[in-house]
């Protein structure tokens, strides 16, 4: 299940207009699969905090949208790849493979969801009240 539905992204992140529904059903359900492959399917949605549960939904539109616009395929984007004699080289520059857009990012890592530290002492009681 998507974090965030077309309602969402059209009338409170306020995206650049996916137009056909369809096609952003589809990238906001494969955007939520990104995020949760990328943090682990470490969280619980329905458990989150309020706040929380606003910054997945906004990095779930942010990841949708750049997919729309920038092209789906993040994990072909490649500049040179070298296997022993083989090489290969081109593709885009920028982001690298399997990783979410930057605006996609800046949500998330406001969550403490791509923090991958050991968290303990007094500090686990903040970051217990994420999740």
């Amino acid at each position: 299940m998507a974090y965030a539905d077309k309602t969402y992204y059209r009338n409170t992140y306020k995206g650049r207009a996916i137009a056909d529904d369809t096609t952003l059903d589809n990238l906001l359900e494969r955007a939520s699969d990104d995020i949760d492959i990328f943090c682990g399917y470490n969280f619980t949605f329905a458990d989150m905090a309020a706040q929380f549960q606003t910054l997945i939904q906004k990095a779930t539109c942010a990841q949708a949208e750049a997919a729309y616009f920038d092209g789906d395929d993040l994990d072909s984007d490649f500049t040179s790849v070298s296997i022993g004699s083989f090489s290969i080289s081109g593709g885009k520059s920028g982001k690298s493979a399997g990783s979410l857009h930057g605006n996609c990012m800046k949500y998330l890592n406001l969550t403490g969801l791509t923090h991958r530290g050991i968290v303990c002492g007094q500090y686990r009681v903040g970051f217990s009240s994420i999740v």
